[in-house]
């Protein structure tokens, strides 16, 4: 039994794409910028989730937003970035910041403008496809910047999102690290569907 004082010791942004680089198993790891950037699609899959359900069961978005979240880091490590970078050391802490500094309409009950804010991902789709098609693959200065941007704002969507939802980033990427750990362990990482 667990001590009840017991806190378990949450992850750095740093840490969390180092396990989330550890669970990667695709194709040309480590110079494949196409399929973290075509994972990103997972915001669509949110899209959908409330297009289709009038009663939103934050868990299953949680999901979601872990997944997107993984594919965040695995672009920084794709581009030689660290997320603690880009979006601070401390999840929570950016969590909080960016809640307490940005306004719009209907703040604390406006999961739809959050959910539409995740379309930032096909931007960053874009400018990948862009250096495949424009510059062979090579990620020039200025595109990796571009994606940064992007990714800044992806990232506040999800930010926002959770802190809509009334969950801690910390806490959906925790989660999503310890559901990807538990199918590498037994071996079911590779395939499709969150029932493995």
């Amino acid at each position: 039994m667990m001590d009840k004082d017991f806190k378990p010791v949450k992850i750095s942004a740093d840490s969390y794409q180092k396990q989330a680089w550890d669970t990667a198993l695709y194709p040309n790891k480590g110079s494949n910028l196409y399929y973290p950037s075509l994972g990103l699609g997972e915001s669509g899959e949110v899209q959908i989730y409330y297009l289709n359900n009038q009663k939103i069961d934050k868990n299953e978005v949680c999901k979601e937003l872990g997944d997107i979240l993984w594919y965040i880091a695995a672009l920084h490590t794709e581009m030689g970035l660290k997320m603690s970078d880009t979006f601070g050391p401390c999840f929570e802490q950016y969590q909080i910041n960016l809640w307490n500094t940005i306004s719009y309409d209907k703040k604390g009950k406006n999961q739809l403008h959050c959910v539409l804010g995740l379309g930032r991902s096909g931007e960053i789709q874009n400018i990948v496809k862009k250096i495949m098609r424009d510059d062979s693959g090579v990620l020039r200065d200025d595109k990796k910047g571009k994606i940064v941007e992007n990714l800044k704002e992806l990232m506040k969507f999800v930010s926002l999102l959770c802190s809509e939802l009334e969950v801690e980033l910390i806490d959906v990427a925790q989660k999503n690290i310890d559901k990807l750990n538990s199918r590498k362990d037994r071996g079911v990482i590779t395939g499709s569907g969150d029932n493995r």
